[in-house]
């Protein structure tokens, strides 16, 4: 299997960390990358992608970089295979990621180049589109781009394809080109997600209609093949799934990497055991909530974690039974236990993962 060392880039685009936030935008857009390296000096801060932008509430464009910039991006060593590093590029959101060997920064792995070494080493050539996509969420070529904005900032998504009153797609607006036309160049008290404080100007920029704004979106049909469309997939580019001139849904990298990771990393390890008797509809939440947690605390933790859930049931009033749920969470170098009881095995459970969330959160806070 390919490892880091043998995709490794010794250049990539790097950037000061005293920069303002539009310099290090405008270096993105201009060289067509997902995410800029940032260094103060000679030591590496962390990477800066233009999703931060979307994790802010107020963005100026004359910023500095190093208040954006996400320091907790997860390393990779020399010989880490590429599931690794294709599962830790999903988890941490970065598309670029650093490579050490005994401390030492060697270089980084680029996510096109583990796109194209996927291609090769696992069988997702002939994967249908529609397996992989997500919903697409659409706008009106007539709604305007504060709603665009606000709509980018709920999903964490960068790309909107643009329907007209008919659900005809009309083409797609991409956070790039927001960013590009409104941001990069616009005056220092311009703010991206907040008219607070704006000129008229501005009002009337985030007033406008997202029909001046759409451009030609890179489509393909549902049941077209990933293959077909590997060259816009290693680019970074997002594909809008078309039936009858209508979307019908949205591939993009993390699409592919989650594909990846389904069918080549085994399933979920969680344990559970004595589990109450719960009704069909309470069964599939109890289960949805432990997945849930699960997946998100292989994200925050950057690894692979064996969850156990362990249900008992001590005492009864009535009809009423009191539960009590053990949990325990290990792996990525983290450990932790919870326990909590209610009336209620939904509550009992939810209550421990929760408890189990914030050991996590302190765990980061920490580390």
């Amino acid at each position: 299997m390919v490892v880091a060392s043998d995709i490794l880039r010794k250049n990539v685009l790097r950037i000061d960390a005293n920069k303002t936030l539009s310099e290090a935008l405008g270096a993105i857009i201009k060289n067509r990358e997902p995410c800029l390296v940032v260094f103060d000096g000679n030591s590496l801060v962390g990477i800066l992608s233009h999703r931060a932008l979307l994790r802010k509430r107020v963005v100026y464009s004359y910023a500095k970089l190093k208040n954006f910039v996400d320091e907790f991006v997860p390393n990779v060593g020399t010989s880490d295979n590429l599931l690794k590093i294709i599962s830790l590029m999903h988890q941490s959101g970065s598309r670029v990621l650093p490579v050490f060997q005994d401390g030492t920064l060697m270089g980084f792995v680029h996510i096109c180049d583990v796109l194209k070494s996927a291609f090769d080493e696992f069988d997702i050539s002939e994967m249908k589109l529609k397996d992989i996509a997500s919903e697409a969420l659409t706008l009106e070529h007539n709604d305007k781009l504060a709603k665009l904005l606000a709509l980018m900032r709920e999903n964490n998504i960068k790309q909107v394809p643009i329907v007209d009153k008919n659900n005809n797609l009309q083409g797609v607006v991409t956070l790039e080109t927001l960013i590009d036309r409104y941001f990069i160049h616009a005056t220092p008290k311009r703010e991206l997600f907040s008219l607070r404080g704006h000129e008229p100007e501005a009002k009337n920029i985030f007033n406008m209609p997202l029909s001046g704004l759409a451009e030609e979106a890179i489509t393909a049909r549902p049941n077209q093949t990933l293959g077909s469309v590997k060259e816009h997939i290693c680019n970074g580019e997002t594909i809008v799934l078309v039936e009858n001139n209508k979307p019908k849904g949205i591939v993009t990298t993390r699409n592919v990497l989650e594909a990846i990771l389904k069918k080549a990393r085994p399933e979920r390890n969680i344990q559970l055991s004595n589990m109450p008797e719960f009704s069909e509809p309470d069964k599939k939440r109890a289960l949805q909530r432990i997945n849930t947690f699960y997946d998100k605390a292989c994200k925050l933790l950057a690894g692979e974690l064996f969850l156990s859930i362990h249900f008992k049931c001590y005492e009864k009033r009535g009809m009423r039974k009191k539960h009590v749920v053990h949990a325990r969470l290990s792996g990525a170098g983290f450990n932790a236990k919870a326990q909590a009881q209610s009336w209620n095995a939904l509550s009992a459970l939810q209550n421990a993962l929760d408890e189990l969330s914030r050991e996590i959160i302190k765990y980061r806070e920490k580390k």
